[in-house]
């Protein structure tokens, strides 16, 4: 399923929704709905880096993001009469639409909402979409991303992957492809599994219940949420993560058949891998468990409460407008480009990609980086940059578009000082994205041959400071780079 994916990609979604908020977490008392417990002014964290340089982000992470302008009015629309009904003053964050197969939403330390599109299949009214918005503005409300589990799993998780990361400078194309679906499984099942404990998934479904009826929306939505779609998805991620698990080990024999001059010793990554990530991950209150604590709920607060009809007509049009459909098949052949990429299937990844164009994905940056990834192995490097550069036109494109690019022009320009001003300027939009970790290393590389010491110390000042002990290499000697690849056999217990 999620193949051939960017180092860069893989790092970022990790990071997104990994740091925390602080400040407004309290339970309700005993008597009295959820609502009652969360005060009037929301505290924005420390480490809230701002609700644009979060979706930046996030839109460099994997595929990145869906620009659609009739959904985000729509579903935004929803979100901001959710935030005025909670009577808390500065809620942060907007709702986005993420090209990922994954079942999940999720959200940052920012308040930004962010929903795989393929989620919106199982929708059937306005109400029920309510909801879903609801559940997540309330994990937002209560802070729950700076729990001190929450911290552990991304920071771990990040670690994995930075290191990880190291080992992919090699030219043993299967143990880079196995070392790549390794990074992808680690990465998604942290997406998908934030770690959330059960105390704090009631907190959010109660409180989601109390925004939804205040707001307008029927009582029977979030029942319905939880009962009928919420254990769809359950079932749809068990199915992906099984699958993909067995891809894992499957990799692994292949190259250990294959041939004993393979660099890395991989014997054990997997099952170990299965098992750390398993460790620091904890499954969801079930479906049927939070229902039947909302049903409880419903009694004791609701029990009078009117049940009025869904909402359905706008939010089906919108559903089934040209556009989102659009989308979401070109999403679905860019998904078997890259099955093909995977397999070294080349002109059926290209015809895939191909089939994929169309008026409402030409400018998606999931497109034009699965497309410059074909043509990268193709061996076309004129043709990959020119997609690159496709994907900066778009509304969300990946700070990868942003660095490949930006090499190209370094590597065709001569004059000294057009140069640094070139460095400046990548420097500039590196920290618009959250100065994504994987980038320090050939961004201060590239800085010490333009004799730019200033820009090499900071950078390495900044990212020694950011990511100790979390094996990002921040501009360290090949030996100590390569020393710190040890790090991940012991985190993981090999």
């Amino acid at each position: 399923m999620y193949r051939a994916l960017s180092i860069a990609a893989l790092f970022l979604l990790l990071l997104t929704g990994c740091a925390g908020v602080t400040g407004n977490l309290n339970t309700s008392s005993t008597g009295q709905p959820q609502i009652k417990s969360i005060g009037t002014h929301y505290k924005k964290s420390l480490m809230d880096i701002g609700e644009v340089q979060d979706r930046k982000r996030q839109q460099s992470s994997d595929l990145g993001l869906i620009y659609n302008k009739e959904f985000e009015t729509y579903a935004n629309e929803i979100l901001s009469k959710l935030k005025r009904v909670s009577g808390m003053a500065d809620i942060p964050g907007r709702v986005y639409l993420k090209a990922v197969r994954a079942w999940h939403a999720n959200v940052t330390v920012s308040g930004n909402i962010y929903i795989p599109i393929y989620m919106l299949e199982q929708i059937e009214s306005e109400d029920v979409f309510a909801a879903l918005l609801a559940h997540e503005l309330s994990h937002v409300i209560y802070n729950h991303a700076d729990s001190e589990l929450f911290m552990e799993v991304c920071k771990k998780g990040a670690s994995v992957a930075a290191i990880a990361y190291q080992y992919s400078k090699g030219s043993d194309t299967a143990k880079d492809y196995y070392l790549n679906s390794l990074r992808v499984y680690t990465a998604a099942e942290l997406f998908l599994n934030p770690a959330w404990t059960r105390s704090q998934e009631r907190e959010a479904d109660l409180l989601a219940l109390d925004l939804l009826v205040r707001a307008g929306y029927s009582l029977g939505a979030m029942e319905e949420f939880l009962t009928e779609v919420v254990p769809k998805w359950e079932n749809y991620n068990k199915s992906e993560k099984h699958k993909q698990q067995e891809e894992l080990m499957a990799q692994q024999a292949k190259i250990e058949l294959a041939s004993t001059s393979v660099s890395l010793d991989i014997t054990g990554f997997t099952d170990k891998s299965i098992s750390f990530v398993e460790s620091l991950t904890r499954d969801h209150h079930t479906a049927e468990d939070r229902a039947n604590e909302l049903f409880e709920y419903v009694d004791t607060h609701y029990s009078t409460w009117p049940r009025t009809n869904y909402s359905s007509k706008e939010w089906l049009e919108l559903k089934g407008s040209e556009g989102l459909i659009k989308v979401r098949e070109g999403l679905d052949d860019i998904y078997n480009a890259r099955d093909y990429l995977g397999k070294r299937e080349y002109r059926k990844a290209e015809r895939a990609t191909l089939g994929g164009y169309n008026p409402y994905t030409k400018d998606q940056s999931f497109l034009r980086i699965v497309f410059a990834q074909i043509r990268g192995a193709q061996g076309n490097s004129f043709k990959s940059i020119k997609n690159h550069e496709l994907a900066l036109n778009g509304m969300y494109p990946s700070f990868a578009s942003e660095m490949t690019v930006f090499r190209s022009k370094l590597d065709r320009e001569q004059d000294q000082d057009v140069r640094v001003n070139l460095l400046d300027n990548i420097l500039t939009i590196f920290a618009d994205y959250g100065t994504p970790s994987e980038y320090y290393s050939p961004l201060i590389d590239i800085a010490d041959k333009l004799m730019q010491t200033g820009s090499a110390t900071a950078l390495r000042a900044k990212c020694a400071a950011k990511h100790a002990g979390e094996g990002v290499n921040c501009g360290a000697s090949q030996q100590q780079a390569s020393e710190s690849k040890v790090n991940l056999r012991t985190l993981l217990g090999i």
